[in-house]
Parts: C-alpha cells; structure tokens; sequence
C-alpha cells in the first residue's frame, strides 16, 4: 500500500469520523470492487463507506492533506470504467438516497445514492419525469 494512502487510512482525525468497519482494506472486498460494468480493473488500496457529510468532509480534508486521489461510486453502474481505482474509492450507504418534492410537485430533488428505481414511486406524484437535462439552457 502506498504511503500516503496508509497515511490517509490511519489519520487520527479521520478515524474518529469514520467508524473502522466502514474503512475496508480486505482483499477479497477490494477484488468485489474492482471492476464496474465496464471491461476495465482496477484493485483499489482502500474502500470508503460514507454515511454523512460531514464524514465526507473529513474524508475530503484528509485526502487533500496527504494528497491521495479519490474515486467515487454512487447508484447504478459505470460502463466506461469510471468506478474503478487503484487509489481508494468511496462509496456512499444507503443514507444517500433521499428525495423532497419541490415547486408543487414539479420538481425533484435527489441525493447521489438514488437510482431511478427509488425515483419511480415519486413519479406518480411528481408532474414531471425527473431528472431530466433542460437543454435549453446550454444552446
């Protein structure tokens, strides 16, 4: 493992953000992980699993202090091989994947944990199908 990765992986303020069980350096969960619906793999040195913000920021804060690249992972899938690291990847739990209505029903906002699947129920009472890119605004 690299320096600067254990570094990052035994940084005290970190740890006392991240609970221990949620930093995995198993090679067999780190082999689960190295690959994404793509063709490429990648083995990453560390997994991360974020629950809130302000874990996130900690992580973010501790990464720029030991310089250490970080690859994240959310709902769905990649096919392009955008998931994969031999860094440490970041995944978030199940915490992320709220959503509120908004402007009467026209509006939805999601957290990056959910997929369209969870969007569906909302679907049925949002006016709209979102997300749903407004073009006009880059033409």
């Amino acid at each position: 493992m690299q320096a600067s990765i254990r570094s990052l992986i035994d940084d005290k303020q970190l740890r006392e953000h991240i609970p221990s069980e949620r930093i995995i350096e198993d090679e067999l969960y780190r082999y689960a992980y190295s690959t994404d619906a793509s063709c490429y793999r990648l083995m990453p040195e560390a997994i991360i699993n974020i629950d809130t913000e302000t874990e996130m920021q900690a992580l973010l804060k501790a990464a720029a202090k030991y310089r250490v690249a970080l690859t994240f992972r959310a709902a769905g899938t990649s096919l392009s091989g955008q998931a994969v690291t031999d860094s440490v990847l970041v995944t978030l739990t199940d915490r992320w994947r709220e959503h509120t209505l908004l402007d009467n029903n026209r509006e939805i906002r999601v957290q990056p944990g959910l997929i369209g699947r969870g969007q569906s129920h909302s679907r049925t009472t949002c006016a709209k199908n979102w997300p749903r890119p407004r073009l006009d605004q880059y033409l």
